[in-house]
């Protein structure tokens, strides 16, 4: 009769370590979400930002080479002033 009691209580306190146990599992794998979520944002905002700077730069690149067409020639022998 004392085993059983003793195997019984072992159970219920088993249970409850169980039910604790899981939930601070469960509440590790939704910070975890959390977290992964938060890095697809910045990523995604990383790459929005990459390309407005990419679009800026090859605008600027592109009025440079309007205003001086010979800027990117390594054979350029100019006295630096715009072609224009």
């Amino acid at each position: 009769m004392q085993n059983t009691l003793i195997l019984l209580i072992g159970i219920i306190v088993a249970f409850i370590v169980g039910l604790f146990t899981s939930k601070k599992t469960s509440e590790a794998d939704a910070k975890v979400l959390d977290l992964t979520g938060k890095i697809d944002q910045n990523k995604k905002r990383l790459q929005q930002a990459q390309d407005l700077a990419d679009k800026a730069s090859k605008e600027y690149q592109d009025a440079l080479s309007k205003y001086d067409p010979n800027f990117y020639d390594p054979n350029d022998d100019g006295d630096g002033k715009p072609s224009a």
